[in-house]
């Protein structure tokens, strides 16, 4: 993009014309004349919500929203957040470990390539009051064992898809941000126990561990202040934070011949290399 707007605006640049890029050079450069911009790693976000995630979307959200914050009298305590997340048996993250520079490639034990999933489903409150977990586990006979190790009240129910029914839903009444640490128990457990993998009568002690570390009034009551639903602040997202999805864009790429000369517009507008 910055070889294009220099070619755009006819500046003198010693950028790379075969590539048609700027360069690392130049881009450190930048980022050094910049201070508030920095290179950050993305998450992975689905095309769909891309395209739900929009200012029309949000605003529609929040005139729904602010009515019903007074109907509560914007109490705390009387606004919470569900949320479910599937759970493997496999993580998702490994810890970086000290090598030989020699050696191709550096293994991490894992209790398989792809795991079962089990769904788990938790609430937690503005205020920082958090319910206890539902799990929802992919067999058909519950057994009591299931359950050791999760935190005190948690309740589990068995069903083939691992998915929850209407049936279970109102057994609870927002998944914590505990991946990271759920991750970090299987790995510190397949140290532990070597030899044996992970099933599903470790995943309730696992997570109950990532529960316990994760379940904090400080962890509640930032998650409800940046995204403005507690305190409630109508145009807690910036104009920038919403991603401009071309028409025709191609999910599976994320490529559109399209798209680019918008963002050129847009960067041209406020940037020059």
């Amino acid at each position: 993009m910055a070889f294009q707007l220099a070619s755009m605006d006819s500046l003198n640049h010693l950028f790379s014309k075969n590539d048609e890029a700027a360069g690392w050079k130049w881009l450190h450069s930048f980022l050094g004349r910049h201070q508030e911009l920095s290179s950050r790693k993305p998450q992975r976000t689905s095309m769909v919500m891309i395209r739900g995630f929009n200012q029309e979307n949000v605003i529609k959200f929040f005139d729904t929203y602010e009515p019903l914050m007074i109907i509560i009298n914007h109490s705390p305590n009387r606004l919470y957040n569900c949320y479910e997340t599937g759970l493997t048996v496999v993580q998702h993250k490994v810890n970086k470990v000290v090598s030989l520079k020699c050696k191709r490639q550096v293994g991490s034990v894992s209790s398989a390539v792809r795991g079962s999933l089990v769904t788990a489903v938790t609430c937690m409150s503005a205020a920082g009051h958090f319910l206890s977990p539902l799990f929802v586990f992919p067999r058909v006979n519950m057994k009591a064992e299931i359950l050791d190790g999760t935190p005190n009240g948690s309740l589990a129910v068995c069903h083939k898809s691992s998915w929850i029914q209407n049936e279970s839903f109102p057994l609870v009444a927002f998944m914590l941000p505990f991946k990271t640490y759920y991750a970090q128990a299987i790995e510190q457990w397949h140290k532990q126990n070597a030899g044996r993998v992970v099933t599903h009568y470790q995943v309730g002690i696992l997570l109950g561990e990532a529960f316990n570390k994760a379940a904090t009034v400080a962890v509640a009551t930032n998650d409800f202040r940046k995204t403005g639903l507690y305190p409630s602040i109508h145009h807690i997202f910036s104009e920038f934070e919403f991603q401009k999805v071309s028409p025709n864009i191609h999910e599976a790429s994320g490529h559109s011949s399209e798209a680019l000369p918008n963002r050129l517009d847009d960067a041209n507008s406020s940037a020059r290399p």
